[in-house]
């Protein structure tokens, strides 16, 4: 969306600002190039060079097209009330900014309502497996390696559990991403073919996290690409949002003989303020640690979900409250998720049954919520339950919780067996 509306609004000042045109053409050519020379300054990537050349090049030709007349497009004008309506909100939505912004957005205006959930469920579905595809070494669950013509000095199952440890599983598949070979006494440590980093066998055993950390960020092709994807999903999808609402809207007002322009820009500006005013409000009153029990009682969703997520911050047990039995049982998917969040702290009779119990609910969010839940418990015994699920879940989130649960548990992948497919 980040470079489709960027390549739109590109040459929709182009097309309006006709005395800039040259200028601001150069200056857009000039960024672009540096944005794919950037993308690739470590080496050839052809993910990203594939999304930055391939998209400005389809919204170019559907904009400029062969064999129709070129889109025609009001004065810069037209644009200005949008335009003092887009920043009017953004300059009030800023006030809400912060590191959890995204979680407080799905919290409180995705799970309770039904459309919410919808695009929730589309987005945990969908938009993990390309987002898995420009994630470092490190960031990834469980990664193949192959070892290859060890140092004679080297013990290669003392390699191969440092490399279990830090999720990485030797197998005897070549073709494996990772391959770790002896090269004149070392260990070169090469990602798809290529060499990365050559270390001494004594410091790789002494430190193999220090050592997979660089092999992780040497590797890295995708850093910038990740950075403007975060950019794009801060800035550009609410303008999208924005566009997707106004479009309508200014059709709606012209068939009523209404000012198009004037009418959709009003429109917008009262959808975004209700969405801000629905926001703010979604945040309960949890006054501290001694007002759980008070809040976790209330009729309001909004304070049960402050005192849950008070409960959880504060290492507060939650079995012990009086309305401990109605929470988790709650209609309300946030309301399940977050108990199932702060049960991860819990030691009260019986919350780990309950705790077990949510590892079936039928919402994703309150699964992958208890799998996180069961490794903060430490309860070895955890172990087995959690594999048996991996085994049976279809759902790659929960997949991806559930092996960090029994990572943090202490459980460890067995080695794959030669020949074993």
């Amino acid at each position: 969306a980040g470079l489709a509306l960027a390549a739109t609004g590109i040459m929709l000042f182009l097309r309006t600002a006709v005395r800039y045109r040259k200028p601001a053409a150069a200056l857009a050519a000039a960024a672009w190039i540096l944005s794919v020379a950037g993308l690739n300054a470590r080496g050839f990537n052809p993910f990203a060079t594939t999304y930055f050349v391939a998209i400005p090049a389809v919204v170019l030709f559907c904009l400029t097209g062969r064999g129709r007349p070129a889109p025609r497009f009001a004065g810069a004008g037209s644009f200005f009330p949008h335009l003092i309506v887009f920043c009017a909100l953004a300059a009030i939505w800023a006030s809400q900014m912060g590191p959890d912004i995204f979680i407080r957005i799905r919290d409180r205006l995705l799970l309770p309502t039904t459309a919410g959930l919808a695009v929730n469920d589309f987005y945990y579905s969908y938009t993990l497996y390309p987002a898995y595809a420009f994630k470092t070494i490190e960031q990834r669950a469980m990664k193949a390696c192959h070892l290859k013509d060890l140092p004679p000095s080297v013990s290669p199952g003392g390699i191969r559990r440092l490399l279990i440890l830090h999720d990485f599983l030797p197998v005897e598949d070549e073709a494996a991403a990772l391959t770790v070979a002896g090269r004149d006494g070392m260990l070169a440590f090469m990602w798809n073919g290529k060499e990365f980093l050559r270390e001494d066998p004594a410091r790789f055993i002494a430190s193999p996290g220090r050592t997979l950390g660089q092999v992780s960020a040497l590797a890295d092709f995708n850093r910038l690409f990740r950075q403007f994807t975060f950019v794009s999903l801060l800035f550009a999808f609410p303008l999208l949002l924005y566009i997707l609402t106004a479009a309508p809207a200014a059709a709606a007002a012209g068939a009523l003989g209404l000012p198009p322009r004037v009418s959709s820009a009003a429109l917008c500006f009262a959808v975004g303020l209700f969405l801000f005013i629905v926001f703010v409000h979604g945040k309960g009153e949890c006054d501290g640690p001694g007002d759980v029990a008070r809040a976790a009682a209330s009729p309001r969703r909004q304070d049960r979900v402050a005192a849950l997520e008070t409960a959880a911050s504060h290492g507060i047990d939650i079995g012990g409250l009086p309305s401990y039995e109605r929470m988790k049982s709650s209609p309300l998917v946030v309301e399940r998720y977050l108990v199932a969040h702060a049960l991860g702290e819990s030691r009260h009779p019986g919350t780990w049954g309950d705790l077990l119990t949510f590892l079936d609910d039928p919402h994703p969010n309150v699964v992958y919520t208890a799998f996180h839940s069961l490794g903060r418990r430490k309860r070895p015994e955890a172990a087995g339950e959690i594999v048996r699920r991996i085994r049976s879940s279809s759902h790659w989130y929960s997949q991806w919780y559930a092996y960090r649960a029994l990572r943090s548990l202490g459980w460890s992948q067995l080695e794959s067996a030669p020949g074993s497919s």
